[in-house]
């Protein structure tokens, strides 16, 4: 199997000084491209889980967009 996930904006340690995390008026723009917010490690995380388990053992070839809404605008 074989399988790809990929994540929209997400919070994390290393890019919280980026202008587009720090500058509030940059993240406020950022956050409204999300309808679900932005994302944090463990929604990342959750999705790996789901992929490596059993639940997901008839899905390959597929990519699995976690983007807390980006991509249904």
């Amino acid at each position: 199997r074989f399988n790809v996930i990929s994540p929209g904006a997400v919070e994390t340690p290393i890019n919280t000084r980026q202008p587009y995390m720090a500058d509030p008026e940059l993240r406020q723009l950022l956050e409204e491209k999300h309808l679900l917010g932005l994302g944090r490690t463990i929604d990342i995380s959750y999705a790996c889980i789901y992929l490596l388990s059993d639940a997901s053992r008839w899905i390959t070839g597929q990519n699995l967009i976690v983007d807390g809404g980006y991509t249904a605008r």
